[in-house]
């Protein structure tokens, strides 16, 4: 298959990492930013569920159990409605090896990995009040569902690794010395 005209950047990491602040920096700078998640969620209403926690987890698990190919398919779709100032793309919330592998078929692909320390994230994500982190217990099992995909492999894999274990003015500066790398 032909790759799509673009770059695409999977920004990885673990939640609380500072993924969202990293795509929120990008789109400033005239990226197209789009989520795994969004995808996620679009089928969950496709098939006419409710949007709650249980229904995204399984529709999730079952994308990530040798579909795959879909979301990339997906995500192409998608990129083809979009108008941005430029042909750069960010995806937030890749994790799986097999999901990356799927993107490169279709796009040029660079990794930004955004990592911080265990502390730090559970401590971001109990500040976040969701329903399912409700303590530090409940980070970590959140943790382990994400490494079960494989997103340690993602995040080994990484063009750039950046450290969001900073002031969020010194973070979103890593952030946009990277993206302009890009476009450079």
């Amino acid at each position: 298959m032909k790759k799509s005209r673009g770059t695409l950047v999977l920004v990885v990491g673990m939640p609380g990492s500072g993924k969202s602040t990293a795509a929120e920096t990008a789109k400033r700078l005239g990226f197209g930013v789009f989520s795994f998640g969004d995808i996620v969620r679009d089928e969950v209403r496709r098939r006419k569920l409710r949007e709650n926690e249980e229904n995204v987890e399984k529709t999730a698990n079952w994308f990530h159990s040798g579909r795959e190919h879909l979301l990339a398919y997906r995500l192409e779709k998608k990129l083809r409605h979009i108008r941005t100032s430029k042909p750069y793309f960010i995806i937030e919330g890749a994790r799986s090896p097999k999901q990356l592998s799927a993107l490169k078929k279709h796009f040029e692909v660079k990794i930004l990995a955004i990592v911080a320390p265990e502390r730090v994230r559970w401590a971001r994500q109990l500040k976040r009040h969701r329903s399912d982190i409700r303590n530090q217990a409940d980070a970590k099992a959140r943790d382990t569902r994400e490494l079960s995909y494989g997103i340690e492999k993602l995040l080994s894999a990484a063009d750039w690794p950046i450290s969001s274990n900073c002031t969020i003015n010194e973070f979103r500066k890593r952030c946009t010395r990277f993206f302009e790398n890009i476009i450079n």
